[in-house]
């Protein structure tokens, strides 16, 4: 096994990243298990850089666990005030980071086309951090988000990271950096409960539309046309033809079909 070289508490891991960036924009990869903290530092940063006002954005690349804008889709927030504030997404429709690893990397691509970035970004990754899916997709967002630095966040005792091999033979700067005291990894209902408020705060004033399926291109992996029932719940996505987005949930007719 190959070992990072150095690792740096919490504490020096955010004094280093806030002089760096102070310097020059980066763009910073965050890298770690789910409840390793990459949101709270991201956080944290942006927090800093706004006290000496300074502005970042943050692309949250997870779409299970984002700690800002729409669920089941790749959010670009820019800070202000206390918080990140939704600019943009792109819809993924799925929580799932590991199986539509492939859907997620071209919706981060799609996303970043459209976003000027004049600051320092953060990447605040999925908590993928074992497996041949969890080294394809880091490679990948290291690629489409042009990264400068790779931050690690993990304490390097519990095994929950195996990618020590691929992340030696990255030509980027890696800091390896302890999980914060303050970052727990949220339970189920804690991930549930958060997840329904954004999705509550998107959907505040939507409508409800009818749109007969044989007029519409369907695309992704829907359920069978025919079993009506089994889109009930579904999250969809749609787009026009000047490519404007939103996202969106089937429901049940009065007729009882979705």
């Amino acid at each position: 096994m190959v070992l990072p070289q150095q690792q740096l508490s919490y504490t020096q891991g955010v004094d280093h990243l806030f002089q760096t960036l102070l310097k020059q924009h980066e763009r910073v990869l965050l890298f770690g298990p789910t409840g390793a903290g990459k949101s709270y530092l991201a956080a944290e940063l942006a927090r800093r850089l706004s006290a000496v006002d300074q502005s970042c954005v943050c692309l949250s690349a997870d779409p299970g666990s984002p700690k800002f804008g729409v669920p089941a889709a790749v959010n670009i927030g820019i800070w202000r005030g206390d918080q990140w504030r939704l600019a943009d997404f792109e819809a993924l429709c799925s929580l799932d980071a590991a199986r539509f690893r492939l859907p997620l990397a071209e919706a981060v691509s799609r996303l970043l086309l459209r976003t000027t970035i004049k600051h320092s970004l953060l990447i605040d990754a999925p908590g993928m951090t074992r497996g041949v899916a969890a080294a394809e997709l880091l490679t990948t967002l290291i690629n489409l988000t042009a990264a400068t630095v790779l931050v690690v966040l993990d304490d390097n005792q519990d095994g929950s990271i195996d990618l020590e091999p691929e992340i030696g033979s990255i030509n980027l700067p890696v800091i390896w950096i302890s999980s914060s005291e303050y970052a727990r990894a949220p339970g189920r209902f804690q991930r549930l409960t958060w997840r329904t408020q954004l999705w509550d705060s998107y959907m505040d004033g939507a409508e409800e539309t009818i749109l007969p399926i044989d007029s519409i291109a369907v695309l992704g992996t829907p359920p069978p046309i025919e079993e009506p029932e089994k889109w009930c719940g579904r999250l969809i996505s749609l787009s026009d033809e000047d490519g404007l987005i939103s996202m969106g949930g089937s429901a049940r007719t009065r007729e009882g079909e979705c």
